[in-house]
């Protein structure tokens, strides 16, 4: 912030405001396109092909379909036409927490949840395909822990400043099956899902003139008698 016509990307979208986003999208699709495949001759395009005519996966030679930025609902992923699944999604979990550190840093912290969900089907059919959710879970809290995936720009490490500048990065959850959404529907999507959380640190705080040492003293007692400067320290600023 500000922002320019030159942040936006040429799809339109405040998309690059959000590079923590960008950062966790771009690597899980990496990770899970790593791991199973694309196209012909691939584990995933072995598995789709021999899908009963009319399935959506029959025809699929990508495990990432489209990548969704928002929270994944049953009511939401019907009225809003995914082009090609399966679909990944990334999105904040809850409320983020705002944290002081000292009196020119602060941290953010969030919780994400990140979705690869294979559709709503008849449980025939998502039985053939349920044994690759927990892979894929186990794969992407994996790929979180090492911050990198060799599909992803050549492995190099992730988050940090400049890349989504994400100072902690660690799983809490995963779990696989018939994810069943909190919004009334009956239907089932199954899906593979992990939730983590983040620590951001903010931006260097402007509380005013600079500040080149940090003075502390300390006194000690009771209501009869006060030891002044029991204890006086000095030293760098800690901001």
């Amino acid at each position: 912030m500000p922002l320019s016509a030159g942040d936006i990307t040429a799809a339109g979208t405040f998309e690059p405001v959000d590079p923590a986003r960008e950062v966790l999208a771009g690597l899980m699709a990496a990770a899970i396109r790593g791991e199973l495949g694309t196209g012909p001759g691939s584990a995933w395009r072995a598995v789709t092909a021999t899908l009963p005519t009319g399935h959506r996966l029959a025809a699929s030679t990508d495990p990432v379909g489209t990548i969704w930025r928002d929270d994944p609902s049953a009511t939401a992923l019907r009225q809003v036409k995914v082009g090609s699944w399966p679909l990944l999604a990334v999105c904040p979990d809850g409320a983020a927490e705002y944290e002081q550190i000292t009196t020119m840093k602060a941290a953010v912290k969030q919780r994400w949840l990140i979705m690869w969900c294979l559709g709503d089907y008849e449980a025939d059919l998502a039985l053939k395909l349920s044994p690759v959710l927990s892979a894929v879970s186990k794969v992407m809290a994996e790929t979180i822990c090492a911050g990198r995936h060799p599909n992803y720009e050549s492995g190099t490490r992730q988050f940090g400043p400049g890349r989504g500048d994400l100072s902690v990065v660690r799983p809490l959850t995963y779990e696989a099956g018939a994810a069943r959404f909190s919004d009334g529907e009956d239907s089932r999507f199954w899906s593979a899902s992990l939730t983590l959380e983040t620590v951001e640190m903010a931006r260097d705080l402007d509380v005013g003139e600079e500040s080149s040492g940090l003075v502390v003293t300390a006194a000690t007692g009771n209501e009869v008698e006060l030891l002044p400067e029991f204890v006086t320290g000095d030293g760098d600023f800690p901001g």
